[in-house]
């Protein structure tokens, strides 16, 4: 028996929302602003990259390509 004016056990806190989700949005709303002041640059080349990745499209092209790879763990 709970002792008097003790309330429920575990009253279940109220949760915020998911940490994962959370940083998720923080990367969303942040990433425009870091690629704004740190453009992505080619690692082979140093030419501006494409997109997200920090190849530039002719570098990425030139890749070899594993055509032969596991389909489990590539």
């Amino acid at each position: 028996m709970a002792a008097p004016g003790a309330g429920p056990r575990h009253p279940g806190p109220v949760k915020p929302g998911d940490p994962e989700e959370s940083a998720l949005s923080i990367a969303a709303v942040t990433r425009p602003l870091l690629r704004l002041l740190l453009p992505p640059r080619c690692l082979l080349c140093g030419a501006r990259g494409d997109g997200d990745r920090d190849l530039c499209a002719a570098c990425a092209a030139e890749l070899p390509r594993n055509v032969a790879c596991c389909a489990r763990c590539a």
